[in-house]
């Protein structure tokens, strides 16, 4: 290879790499991760998890997360918020991009 088609080829590879390190997907798995570390900064999670109701008795469970989440620090309740934008995020990509591969295989060429 030429020098010149070296530097196309690593110009390609690096516009690549930005474009998939700032896609949608990667930004929301960075939020996901940043709000994570942002929260088991603030919250004492062992100690929320001993306070626990039992996870079959629904109702005092949903009472208690409500209860915990109206009892915490601002910054807590938007790292909570975070995590569950970007989880929902990437659920909804991951069943997006399997719909999408699903239709791609039925396509058939006479």
């Amino acid at each position: 290879m030429t020098t010149i088609s070296n530097n196309v080829q690593k110009k390609v590879n690096t516009i690549f790499w930005a474009r998939r390190l700032t896609s949608r997907r990667a930004i929301e798995c960075y939020v996901l991760f940043i709000s994570t570390l942002g929260l088991f900064s603030f919250v004492s999670v062992p100690h929320v998890i001993a306070n626990m109701p039992s996870v079959i008795d629904l109702a005092r469970l949903s009472g208690f997360i409500a209860a915990a989440f109206a009892h915490t620090h601002t910054v807590v309740q938007l790292a909570l918020a975070l995590m569950v934008v970007s989880v929902l995020g990437i659920v909804f990509d991951l069943i997006y991009q399997s719909s999408r591969h699903t239709r791609l295989e039925r396509v058939t060429f006479s």
